[in-house]
């Protein structure tokens, strides 16, 4: 059985890992985003259709919030010690 001060260290774990992993899946949205715009934009806009344009755009809004959500989730400990 677990006392009271290694389960909140167990627990502080799994959110520190919980915010990387958020913020990895941010980051490779954006990069997924870059990668979009750069080969595909000019022939959408060309064609007519902005279909990957408003794509990119809300994937990497979505990259930008999740980024930020494991930024906090990681660093949320980091504030209340230093309170």
């Amino acid at each position: 059985m677990m006392d009271l001060n290694e389960r909140q260290a167990y627990q502080e774990e799994d959110v520190d890992e919980l915010g990387s992993a958020l913020m990895t899946i941010g980051f490779l949205f954006l990069v997924v985003d870059l990668l979009v715009i750069l080969l595909f934009a000019s022939w959408s806009n060309r064609d007519g259709s902005y279909f990957f344009v408003i794509w990119a755009i809300a994937q990497a809004l979505v990259g930008v919030a999740l980024i930020a959500a494991g930024y906090y989730k990681k660093f949320k400990r980091h504030m209340k010690e230093d309170a």
